[in-house]
């Protein structure tokens, strides 16, 4: 008991979504040193491929497809990698890293099994409606951006206690909080699917 592996919830709740649905745009496997370009697994069509591969091109990848048409070898070092995890829409993964895009689809995984799992949705439904929902949200806050002209800052992520950052003081120009203490939702019946996913 005392070497078993503690899975975290997120795990869990991966897991579990496997058992409701074979309906996925990504498998969770670890890509080997000898892939550097991977598509999502719905990637079928000879048109996606096309696309895909007209993806690449409109950012400057050198590139060949390999492996049957599932994926690509770079012939060139990519001068930005970044930029690409950021902007690759038909791509899982590139050089061994995970592109937004595959992260975007994995948080609407984890919602649908929490619309499963609390309000009975249909699974299927709720992963395309909240994948929608996310892509959509993106798209208004790179629209808002461009036309307020707004600066963006750098991100800084600082753990710790609340009561206790490593922070100047007078360095804060805004704080935003979502605590859960409203009155309108009962928590204890609204999560009681917590406790059975995390197993306590």
């Amino acid at each position: 008991m005392m070497n078993q592996e503690i899975k975290t919830k997120g795990e869990m709740m991966l897991e579990k979504a496997e058992k409701i649905s074979s309906f996925w745009a990504f498998k969770e496997e670890p890509l080997s040193k000898d892939k550097q370009l991977l598509l999502f697994d719905n990637v079928q069509f000879i048109y996606e491929l096309a696309l895909a591969q007209l993806e690449l091109k409109s950012l400057g990848v050198n590139f060949e497809v390999t492996n049957g048409l599932r994926e690509f070898k770079l012939l060139k070092e990519p001068e930005d990698v970044e930029t690409l995890k950021r902007k690759l829409a038909y791509f899982k993964l590139i050089k061994g890293e995970y592109t937004n895009y595959f992260y975007i689809y994995l948080m609407a995984k984890l919602v649908a099994v929490s619309d499963n799992t609390r309000r009975k949705k249909d699974f299927t439904k709720s992963f395309k409606k909240n994948l929608d929902l996310m892509i959509l949200s993106v798209k208004d806050y790179v629209d808002i951006v461009k036309e307020l002209n707004l600066k963006l800052g750098k991100i800084d992520i600082k753990v710790g206690d609340s009561r206790n950052l490593p922070l100047e003081d007078n360095s804060i120009d805004g704080i935003v909080t979502s605590p859960p203490y409203s009155i309108a939702l009962d928590y204890v019946s609204n999560d009681a699917h917590c406790p059975k996913n995390i197993r306590i």
